[in-house]
């Protein structure tokens, strides 16, 4: 009031005050002094108090801040679901964007837009689909498309949708949101993608797949299923568990569905049976049946049962003819009149075959099995040159080792035995194994002896016969001989035996062959020759030198014998005895003998050993999901990238299904094995290119060291190891655990 009195105050300004009621509420009228104007002067203390209703107006700024706010969170709501506003006059095609719709496109908020600009943004492969939907909806009022918008470099897919409708001036217009579908839309893809690349597999994998209802025991099969069995699924509706049952071989249903009810019971964590199903054309057709149940209700009956049928006839068919090979290769080993021995050398437990005793007249338990039994058996004569040759040949001195000897029967006579072995040996050159076989060559020693009385008895030998003249030219062959390289008489009479050679020895190989014959006057070894066919074969070969009255060489005696099943039987079972089938790792058995030698070296030596223990972590899901033929191929892949990985003079083998173990030797202390640890680590977690697919597994690893404070053994310091590896999987996977006693007491 002091203001609007004061002299010279201008007349007209206004001041309005705002009342407080009691309870702190708000008045809505406002008072306003105003000073009156009066001609010529200022009428001093006039003043004009005017109240004035302005509830209206401040309604109205509250109703545009409540407006604000509400577009503040709309605009915050449509970027949060990636939704943007549009309107359309259709007329006259002014175009109204919010401003997410804006982001969108990638546009700057009240960026000019029109149809024309819109349609560029629009994907050319989804342009007319868009024009198309767009006509449809002026037509029926309703707008409603999937497709892809073209952002800068980046392509984004979009919904949108839209209502038109006359307006009061029955002018068309739009309401319409748009909304970015991509991440969605990537979804769907890759579902699809993996349901395509599952189709794929199962297609790739030719196997039939069932799913099995086990509250309505309705069965859901694939056409591979029907198709292995000649049928169209259609010709198998209704399909039902008993669909299956009628199929299985009666015997084989009563062992599948003991397997089934074990699954079932809890007892297995996979349904899995071998069955014979009855064919449309009446055949039976073998089946691997695999499954497992997929869920329970809330009391833990089981609700569904998924699985697969692959068709393993071929499989069995194979095994088949294993199983006859393995028959006839026995048939053969005992056809040929061979026994087996096998000597080992730390035990001194020395085994004798069934037909090495019966050689001699023995049952099996008649004899003790070990080297002083075997030595006391041969001719007195004769064991100076046995022990001497088992002496040399152990020591790596002589590079085969094969010894003619008698040895004494049960019944007291004298036979002569062809002795021939091999050893195994560890790295360092040692031999550990002694194995072999026993020949009778009892006829042939009587044959030898004989020929010098008439050569003319050679023809109803086993053995081949070829005598030549002193120029190595051949004169005469029997029937064996014929039998044996394929050669007729009337081939090679008048022919060098070189028409014989393999090529697999060499000229100083024959060199020594002739000094021996010239010096010694015979011969004796194992030569590889060529058959007619141009087969290779093996044989035992001894060449003597006849003489004339007068002591000269007349003629050489060729006789010899095919071995080659036995090189390859002896070939079988060394790999066999101490290689891994499915990698070519060593085995548990050569691993055990190579770890205590290192152990003992490591002692002589003053070096350290590591000894790892390797589980697959992830194999079981892949074998399981992809087939024993996918994981027995991850197997072999890992297997030789370990190999790979290590040092020379190191070892890696197989010793369980994806349990591994090396041997790391040499090592000045026990922190030189980190990097070889780190390595093996990186080649089992690098994934695996296996029929298009990337397969992934890693690595536990428990680590044992040697020596130790306190003295140990081998079989110790692998579980050591394998408590380790325990540790490592509990602690994460995919890496490596140190024992320690500790490792014990917190397992």
């Amino acid at each position: 009031l002091h203001e609007l009195l004061r002299p010279g105050h201008k007349p007209g300004v206004r001041s309005s005050l705002l009342r407080q009621q009691q309870a702190g509420e708000q008045i809505l009228p406002w008072v306003e002094l105003y000073a009156i104007d009066m001609p010529g002067e200022v009428v001093e203390g006039a003043i004009l108090l005017l109240l004035v209703d302005r509830s209206a107006e401040l309604a109205l700024r509250e109703s545009e801040e409540r407006l604000r706010k509400t577009l503040a969170e709309l605009n915050q709501a449509q970027q949060l679901a990636l939704i943007g506003i549009w309107t359309i006059d259709v007329a006259s095609g002014k175009i109204y964007w919010s401003d997410q719709t804006y982001r969108l496109f990638g546009l700057s908020e009240g960026d000019p837009i029109d149809l024309q600009r819109f349609a560029a943004f629009v994907h050319e492969d989804d342009r007319e689909a868009v024009l198309q939907a767009w006509n449809r909806a002026i037509e029926s009022g309703h707008y409603d498309i999937e497709h892809r918008i073209r952002v800068g470099a980046e392509v984004r897919w979009v919904r949108e949708r839209a209502h038109f409708e006359m307006d009061a001036q029955a002018s068309l217009q739009g309401l319409g949101t748009v909304q970015d579908i991509t991440q969605r839309k990537q979804l769907t893809l890759e579902i699809e993608k993996q349901r395509q690349r599952l189709d794929n597999i199962i297609w790739g994998a030719d196997v039939g797949t069932w799913e099995w209802n086990m509250r309505t025991d309705e069965v859901l099969l694939n056409q591979r299923w029907a198709g292995m069995l000649g049928y169209r699924l259609e010709e198998l509706e209704p399909i039902s568990l008993d669909t299956w049952k009628r199929l299985v071989e009666p015997k084989d249903l009563v062992q599948a569905e003991a397997a089934l009810q074990r699954h079932i019971q809890g007892e297995t964590e996979v349904y899995e049976a071998e069955m014979r199903m009855r064919h449309k054309a009446g055949d039976w057709v073998w089946v691997l049946d695999r499954g497992r149940i997929v869920s329970r209700d809330e009391q833990g009956q089981p609700l569904w049962f998924v699985g697969t049928h692959l068709d393993i006839t071929d499989r069995h068919k194979v095994e088949e003819r294993v199983r006859l090979s393995e028959e006839r290769l026995q048939l053969i080993f005992q056809g040929i009149n061979d026994g087996v021995w096998d000597w080992d050398l730390a035990t001194d437990e020395l085994y004798f075959s069934p037909r090495w005793l019966a050689l001699l007249g023995y049952l099996p338990g008649e004899l003790d099995g070990n080297y002083e039994t075997f030595i006391g058996l041969i001719h007195p004569q004769d064991q100076g040159l046995v022990r001497q040759a088992v002496a040399e040949y152990l020591g790596g001195r002589r590079a085969e080792y094969a010894v003619e000897m008698r040895m004494r029967e049960k019944q007291g006579g004298w036979r002569w035995i062809l002795t021939r072995g091999m050893a195994l040996r560890d790295d360092a050159g040692v031999a550990y194994r002694f194995l072999g076989s026993h020949t009778d060559i009892h006829q042939r020693k009587q044959a030898e002896a004989k020929l010098q009385l008439a050569a003319s008895v050679f023809a109803e030998s086993h053995e081949g016969i070829m005598i030549t003249d002193l120029q190595g030219l051949i004169i005469d062959v029997n029937q064996a001989f014929s039998r044996i390289t394929g050669y007729a008489a009337e081939d090679v009479i008048g022919q060098n035996p070189a028409l014989l050679n393999s090529g697999h020895q060499s000229p100083a190989f024959f060199a020594e062959m002739w000094r021996q014959l010239r010096e010694q006057g015979h011969w004796s070894g194992e030569v590889w020759n060529r058959r007619k066919s141009g087969e290779l074969f093996a044989e035992l070969l001894t060449i003597s030198a006849v003489r004339d009255e007068q002591g000269n060489s007349s003629h050489y005696v060729a006789l010899f014998s095919d071995i080659t099943a036995q090189k390859q039987h002896q070939s079988e079972l060394e790999r066999l005895a101490h290689f891994d089938v499915l990698t070519g790792l060593p085995n548990r058995s050569l691993f055990s003998d190579r770890l205590g030698q290192a152990m003992a070296n490591a002692n002589r030596r003053n070096q350290r050993i590591a000894l790892a223990f390797i589980d697959l972590d992830g194999f079981k899901a892949i074998n399981d999901n992809h087939g024993h033929k996918v994981g027995d191929q991850l197997l072999r892949e890992l297997a030789q990238r370990m190999r790979e990985v290590c040092r020379e003079g190191d070892t890696v083998a197989r010793i369980g299904g994806d349990e591994f173990v090396a041997l790391f030797i040499d090592l000045g202390d026990f922190q030189a094995s980190e990097p070889m640890l780190q390595r093996l680590l990186q080649a089992c977690a690098t994934p695996v290119q296996l029929d298009g697919q990337s397969m992934a597994v890693s690595a536990s690893i428990g680590v044992a060291f040697y020596p130790q404070p306190q003295p140990i053994e081998a079989d110790q310091l692998l579980r050591q190891a394998d408590q380790a590896m325990y540790q490592a999987k509990l602690s994460g996977k995919n890496r490596y655990q140190l024992f320690t006693p500790k490792t014990i007491s917190s397992e």
